[in-house]
C-alpha cells in the first residue's frame, strides 16, 4: 500500500484548503515546530509542492542541545511533552486564553519577545506579528483571522 493514501489530518487539511482555494501547486514555508509539518507536506504532498521551506526546523527535541537558547515557556513545554504529557492540554488552554483577544494577545507577543533570543528580539522590532497563525492553531479554522493590529 501507498503510505501517501494515508495522510495525516495536518496533510488531508491542506490537501482540502487547496482544492478549496483550486490550487493545483503551491508553495509551503514551516518555521520552527511548523518544521516538521512541512517535512510531512513534501512527503505527503510532493507532486503539488513548488516549493517547500523549512526555516529554524525542530531537531529532536529529546537532545538537550536542541532546547539550548529557547525561551523559557518553550523549554518547559518541551519538558511537559516528554515527563507528563497530560500536562500539555492545561498549558495550551492558558496560552490559548492569553490569545483570545487582541489586548491580551499584544501583552503575550511582548512578554515572549522579552524572553527571546537577541536575534528573534532584532527582527520582530518595529513590526506587528499577527495572531492568526497561534490562533489558528489553538482554536481552529473559525477563529483563525488576524487581530485588528495585523489587519
Amino acid at each position: 500500500m501507498d503510505p501517501r493514501r494515508s495522510l495525516p489530518r495536518y496533510a488531508e487539511d491542506v490537501r482540502e484548503l487547496a482544492d478549496a482555494l483550486g490550487l493545483e501547486r503551491f508553495a509551503n514555508v514551516g518555521e520552527s515546530g511548523g518544521g516538521p509539518h512541512a517535512l510531512v507536506l513534501a512527503y505527503a504532498l510532493g507532486d503539488r509542492l513548488t516549493l517547500n521551506l523549512v526555516l529554524a526546523g525542530m531537531g529532536p527535541a529529546h537532545e538537550a542541545w536542541v532546547r539550548d537558547g529557547m525561551k523559557p515557556m518553550n523549554r518547559v513545554i518541551f519538558g511537559a511533552a516528554q515527563r507528563a504529557p497530560w500536562l500539555l492540554r492545561p498549558m495550551m488552554a492558558a496560552m490559548g486564553r492569553a490569545v483570545r483577544d487582541d489586548k491580551r494577545y499584544a501583552k503575550f507577543v511582548e512578554q515572549q519577545l522579552k524572553v527571546s533570543p537577541p536575534p528573534d528580539r532584532g527582527c520582530s522590532a518595529g513590526t506587528e506579528i499577527c495572531c492568526a497563525p497561534v490562533r489558528l492553531a489553538l482554536f481552529g479554522r473559525e477563529r483563525a483571522v488576524p487581530c485588528r493590529s495585523c489587519g
